[in-house]
């Protein structure tokens, strides 16, 4: 409770504090893990936007080692999928920067420990952008693959990642 209180007043590394105290004598509560990677991402985000890759990076390492920790004492796939979040936040910021390279790096890390639309249409963009026609394409199929139709964020993320699929073929001739 006191986590969902910090994050509501923008305390997001209070909020992380509360919530990996919490998990880490407790049982494996999949929500507060979620929540906590979704935190993680938000500290990665606003570090990176802000010109500042190098606490970015300190941050993300913070989150894996939690994450790996808490997961040899509850073993469950959603720690992958936290620690998957964060990865992804790395990507993205340090792309937004114009460290296309090392956001590449991150974001195809952040796939092979748990695949995400987002970071699927992260790196669909990037190569759009960086003229890798072929490369957006496959980036797209396989988040596109990913989803389903039952909710409107699905179709939300399908439409996105088809318009950069789109974009990735017309740009390609």
């Amino acid at each position: 409770a006191a986590g969902g209180d910090a994050n509501a007043l923008d305390r997001v590394d209070q909020a992380i504090a509360f919530y990996e105290a919490s998990l880490a004598g407790s049982e494996l509560d999949a929500q507060i893990v979620l929540r906590l990677g979704k935190l993680y991402g938000s500290r990665i985000s606003r570090l990176a936007s802000s010109g500042r890759p190098a606490a970015a990076n300190a941050a993300w390492t913070a989150a894996i080692r939690f994450t790996a920790r808490a997961a040899k004492q509850h073993p469950s796939e959603v720690w992958q999928q936290a620690a998957a979040i964060a990865e992804s936040a790395l990507g993205k910021g340090l792309a937004s920067q114009g460290l296309v390279d090392a956001g590449r790096i991150a974001l195809t890390a952040s796939l092979e420990r748990a695949p995400s639309s987002d970071a699927y249409e992260s790196l669909t963009t990037i190569d759009v952008q960086t003229a890798r026609f072929k490369d957006a394409q496959r980036w797209a199929a396989a988040g596109i693959a990913l989803l389903t139709d039952a909710t409107a964020g699905d179709r939300y993320r399908r439409a996105k990642l088809e318009r950069l699929a789109a974009d990735a073929l017309r740009q390609a001739g």
